[in-house]
């Protein structure tokens, strides 16, 4: 993806966590142009090939912190829209939550602590799952790397 588009795509979906149709008209443009060059929408696994796997903390989905609750169930709500071919895994959902469309929930060693989760339950679950990239919505990134290689840790 040139990096123009990539920016373009981050600022769509990160200023406005309600994609409205405008912006939305503007993410099927960034892909549908990729497509018009016989580029993927969408980046492919880079280890096997297959659908693009997005991890979240799913602890997120039901934070007690208003906004973060609010922006991950926007996010992840609005992304089957825009990128159909992206598996979303919700790692550690509480079972009792809605999770958005398209989203699945992933278990998770529960420990009381955030560091326990940070050092042994996010990166043994993400290992499990077979994620390319995992994002950290507030502020709980895993202390050690437990997904395959190339892959990629965000919050």
């Amino acid at each position: 993806m040139a990096l123009i588009e990539k920016l373009e795509l981050e600022e769509i979906l990160i200023s406005s966590p309600a994609i409205d149709a405008e912006a939305e008209s503007r993410v099927r443009a960034i892909c549908a142009a990729r497509a018009r060059r016989g580029a993927a929408a969408v980046p492919r696994n880079q280890v096997n090939s297959g659908r693009f796997r997005v991890g979240v903390d799913g602890r997120a989905f039901s934070s007690p912190a208003g906004g973060v609750r609010r922006y991950v169930r926007e996010i992840y709500g609005a992304l089957p829209s825009v990128a159909p071919d992206v598996d979303v895994i919700a790692i550690g959902a509480v079972p009792s939550d809605t999770l958005p469309p398209g989203v699945t929930p992933y278990p998770a060693r529960d420990f009381p602590t955030n560091l326990g989760w940070m050092a042994a339950s996010i990166p043994l679950a993400a290992r499990g799952a077979h994620l390319d990239v995992f994002h950290a919505p507030a502020y709980t990134a895993p202390l050690w790397g437990g997904i395959r290689r190339r892959s990629r840790f965000t919050t």
